[in-house]
């Protein structure tokens, strides 16, 4: 975690007592006045347990402040329905928590759904074209990929923004109850095309490797997520495309402090 009052930035110590329940404690005094800006990088349950004990230390230091937060990546954004009977609603259990914060705002990027938007309060979206555009000085002779049909419209919308030169959709089924792809189709003619497969988040990576799989005969084929995990490592999947690009808003430990300072990683 960091905290920002102007152009200071501040870090936060974490740490664990021995029952293992997290601590922090800001690392100075901060006798600036003004705004606050929170970073928060969460990559793990300690660290939303982390910036609900920052906020509240940064509150007792600077009551009359207002505190506005960036959470680049949102844990718990894939699960926004319950599939079955028993499951928790857990991204919205994740935004009651943030709420709790009171931020005076909250910038996220690309989040997996519309509903992180719906749920969070006073909150700024950052679309994945701000972040991806910059991959290609043309878009003109390049065709996005929407791994499935609930990424159409985002990949139409970033095809639109781009100017790219048109969409192809593969067709996903899985199984709700295991989580389990059970097959990946693509009806799309891809012969000779320039592909670029979009979507938000890369975890194990099997998605994008079916993916790849169906897109047999394209001139040249890349992937972009926008939080890369690679919970599996990126060559698992890396070794299927082209190119791989992601984002440092999971991957790596540096934090951005806005959208703007997000670094593009390749692989």
């Amino acid at each position: 975690m960091k905290y920002s009052i102007g152009c200071v930035t501040y870090s936060v110590e974490s740490f664990k007592f021995p029952a293992g329940e997290v601590g922090v404690k800001l690392t100075s005094k901060a006798e600036h006045t003004g705004d606050i800006k929170l970073t928060c990088h969460l990559k793990s349950s300690d660290d939303v347990i982390k910036m609900l004990l920052t906020t509240d230390a940064i509150r007792r230091q600077h009551p009359d402040s207002k505190i506005s937060a960036f959470i680049p990546y949102i844990p718990y954004a894939r699960q926004d329905r319950v599939c079955s009977e028993g499951e928790s609603l857990s991204i919205s259990v994740m935004c009651n928590l943030i709420n709790s914060c009171n931020f005076d705002k909250v910038s996220v990027v690309d989040p997996h759904s519309d509903v992180v938007g719906a749920l969070l309060n006073r909150v700024e979206i950052v679309p994945q074209e701000k972040v991806f555009r910059k991959i290609k000085p043309n878009w003109a002779d390049t065709y996005i990929v929407a791994p499935d049909a609930g990424a159409y419209k985002k990949s139409v919308k970033f095809a639109s923004h781009v100017g790219a030169a048109g969409v192809v959709v593969c067709n996903k089924v899985r199984d709700l109850k295991t989580g389990n792809i059970l097959s990946v189709d693509c009806s799309d003619d891809v012969s000779g095309k320039n592909l670029l497969v979009l979507d938000d988040i890369c975890d194990g990576g099997r998605t994008f490797i079916e993916v790849a799989g169906v897109l047999k005969g394209a001139e040249s084929l890349e992937l972009a997520v926008t939080h890369g995990i690679f919970s599996k490592g990126v060559d698992v999947v890396a070794k299927h495309y082209d190119a791989v690009y992601t984002t440092n808003t999971y991957h790596g430990d540096e934090i951005p402090s806005g959208w703007e300072n997000i670094k593009l990683i390749k692989f």
